[in-house]
């Protein structure tokens, strides 16, 4: 929902929403201003695009199971394993799953935006995100 043309097509009628997304908006998140620039730079261009900090967490989590791995030969299966017992923090959001149901935690994984003057303003983590 929170793209241009949702934004277009709702004109004022969005004023005001708050929208939950998986992403964050990286330029508001103090802890990715450093990949921002290098982003920035590395691409030429002025926004980072949704979901990149997120993927390039997840790409530092895969990297931390398997250097853990140690000497292991890097086989699917025991690289699964690992996934199910690593805690990445991340730029954007702390990746881990549950030791018991070895499903996905999705604490720390959602984000608020709302609309203001006919875009998107990032407020920050759902639990933690600034008052209007």
């Amino acid at each position: 929902v929170l793209r241009p043309a949702f934004l277009k097509e709702a004109g004022p009628a969005a004023e005001g929403w708050v929208i939950t997304t998986t992403y964050v908006d990286p330029a508001g998140l103090p802890a990715a201003a450093r990949f921002v620039k290098t982003y920035q730079e590395r691409f030429g261009v002025r926004t980072v695009e949704p979901y990149a900090v997120e993927a390039y967490d997840a790409v530092l989590f895969v990297a931390q199971a398997l250097r853990e791995l140690g000497s292991v030969e890097p086989e699917r299966g025991a690289l699964v394993r690992r996934l199910r017992e690593t805690t990445h923090r991340g730029l954007a959001k702390t990746i881990e799953f549950d030791p018991v149901t070895h499903q996905f935690r999705w604490v720390n994984s959602l984000f608020l935006h709302r609309v203001e003057n006919g875009a998107p303003v990032f407020l920050g983590h759902y639990d933690k995100a600034r008052k209007p």
